[in-house]
């Protein structure tokens, strides 16, 4: 009889079958194999963390059961196991397509020492809708997602809401809270179930409430933020 034996979530996960043989990540210490319902990486180096990326497709960590997409880091030891996430699961999508806006806008501070992208964003003052183009009461002359593109930051020029019908000027929205010594960011969507943790906590990021409010004037109950070079990595 086993005795001392925790039954981890990732012994039951339905990967389905495998659909090739384990692969080095090319320039990197990571291993990865694909199955049917999604991959297992691994970094078996004892002293280095790896990352390597998941592109744009959504996908689930087992363990803690966040949405992942774009990069991610690999801890020395380690490994983890990531499920697919079904196309009509909007919800995954919205948190995965804000999970790379906050990548891009990470490389973005790495380089020029701020969030505020010159020229994009309503007036090209950086806040606003992230991927409208136009005029929306103000003017977009470059969207967010298109400068961030431009810069190689993300890997295309437009993220969008999953669904038509939330995607007024493309859905999603960035605010930033600029002073003398701190440059905060929230990068926010609506989520059709969002949790009550999700709505709290979208009612602390910038610009949540008031007149003009995230939160309060377009309905974003759910937000990524991030303040000078350190992305809050969970949302609440």
């Amino acid at each position: 009889m086993l005795t001392n034996f925790t039954l981890r979530p990732e012994f039951n996960v339905p990967l389905g079958a495998p659909v090739g043989d384990p692969a080095q990540v090319p320039g990197g210490l990571a291993w990865v194999r694909m199955y049917q319902n999604g991959m297992t990486i691994v970094n078996p180096d004892a002293n280095a963390t790896t990352s390597t990326s998941l592109g744009l497709d959504p996908y689930r960590n087992v363990s803690t059961n966040r949405i992942l997409a774009g990069d991610i880091s690999i801890p020395p030891i380690s490994g983890i196991v990531l499920v697919k996430v079904a196309p009509a699961d909007l919800d995954a999508r919205r948190k995965a397509d804000l999970s790379l806006l906050q990548q891009g806008l990470e490389k973005y501070y790495a380089k020029y020492g701020t969030y505020k992208i010159a020229g994009a964003g309503a007036n090209g003052n950086g806040n606003g809708w992230v991927a409208f183009e136009g005029t929306a009461g103000v003017t977009y002359l470059k969207s967010i997602t298109r400068a961030l593109f431009e810069e190689g930051f993300l890997a295309t020029s437009t993220i969008k809401d999953p669904d038509p019908a939330q995607a007024r000027f493309g859905g999603y929205m960035l605010y930033l809270c600029q002073t003398a010594t701190s440059s905060n960011y929230s990068l926010s969507a609506t989520l059709n179930s969002p949790s009550a943790e999700e709505i709290s906590y979208a009612q602390t990021g910038c610009n949540a409430t008031g007149a003009n409010g995230a939160y309060s004037t377009y309905g974003k109950n759910y937000i990524l933020t991030g303040a000078n070079g350190a992305p809050n990595i969970a949302s609440y």
